[in-house]
């Protein structure tokens, strides 16, 4: 059988396409069919998907939200991880519209509390990570316990490269951008993320200081106890398949949106790492997204902007990646014709 990766983080088998990827109709159906198999075969309690055309977004839905039994609907909320990141580098372009900062501007002009101590550390490098910067493991911290600060979870980030000179993903460079964020502004992270970017998207019930009203599960199968973050600018978004699919909406209708998220520096190899999302040319079509992975959730969007086309989907399992890259390289096989990912058919 075939690999299928849509992403940097996650195998997996890649299950037959749709017979005539011409055949947009016929999407939902197909996975409607595919998903129960592929929730079973990887433990996988609750999924939302969403299909964004230029006609209108279709969400499909399956399986549980939480260990009483509420069945996952449209406006059910989930962690995003990693998709956090999308949303941050979106309010980040909007304060360089702004001009209260430049994409090439040294984070360590403006930082004030914390220095990173490289003028080569710009805006435009914490965003596509090519800062150089490490990736420490940014704990998160069960609910009703002590957070710890911002600044000990920045203790850990430090160069581990030349900025610019290649790329290395890192949630630290994300933590930085909070910091960046909360001095220019004067607002805590979450605060900022809700009125200047969450509610112009009309995200209404996603939020970086908000509890899922789903459940997720380990790979055990086990419910996972919620947890919070200091550092919430690079995982801890909260969001429905609804707002999910606002988001991924806003991308393809405005071009300014998609084509600076897939801004990409250096050689072209095909697959790049653009600001906030990551970007896929090598079908001779632009795919671009982002996947997140926590304890307990996983998530996907991707879009492909000359089809005005996108896909989101989140799940309430460990293991959910698994199933969000098999649907990722059977929609945009059914899209282009051909399945994107470094290594699907």
């Amino acid at each position: 059988m075939a690999l299928c990766l849509v992403t940097a983080f996650a195998l997996v088998a890649c299950g037959s396409v749709p017979p005539d990827p011409d055949d947009r109709a016929g999407f939902l159906a197909h996975q409607r069919e595919r998903v129960p198999a592929l929730m079973d075969e990887f433990g996988i309690h609750g999924v939302a998907i969403a299909l964004v055309t230029p006609d209108g977004t279709e969400v499909d839905t399956h399986g549980l939200a939480d260990e009483s039994g509420t069945p996952v609907a449209g406006e059910t909320t989930f962690r995003a991880a990693s998709i956090s990141k999308t949303v941050t580098a979106l309010g980040i372009l909007g304060l360089v519209d702004a001009a209260v900062v430049d994409l090439d501007d040294s984070v360590d002009n403006h930082l004030t509390s914390w220095q990173v101590g490289h003028d080569g550390v710009t805006v435009r490098r914490l965003l596509d990570h090519s800062s150089g910067l490490s990736d420490p493991y940014l704990e998160f911290t069960p609910i009703g316990q002590e957070l710890p600060t911002l600044a000990d979870e920045l203790a850990d980030v430090h160069l581990i490269d030349e900025p610019g000179a290649s790329t290395h993903y890192s949630g630290g460079g994300y933590a930085v951008l909070q910091l960046l964020i909360e001095e220019l502004t004067g607002e805590p992270f979450a605060a900022w993320a809700d009125h200047a970017v969450l509610a112009p998207l009309e995200m209404s019930v996603s939020s970086f200081d908000r509890v899922p009203n789903a459940r997720g599960w380990d790979a055990q199968g086990a419910p996972v106890p919620d947890y919070q973050y200091a550092a919430p600018a690079g995982a801890g978004l909260v969001t429905s398949i609804e707002d999910l699919a606002r988001l991924v909406a806003h991308v393809l209708a405005d071009p300014d949106a998609h084509g600076r998220l897939a801004m990409t520096e250096g050689e072209d190899s095909g697959v790049a790492q653009g600001v906030g999302a990551f970007v896929d040319t090598r079908s001779g079509t632009t795919v671009i997204g982002h996947s997140g992975q926590d304890v307990g959730w996983a998530a996907l969007w991707l879009a492909i902007p000359a089809e005005g086309v996108g896909l989101a989907i989140l799940t309430n399992s460990d293991t959910g990646l698994h199933l969000a890259t098999a649907i990722g390289c059977d929609w945009t096989a059914w899209t282009l014709g051909v399945a994107v990912g470094r290594a699907c058919p």
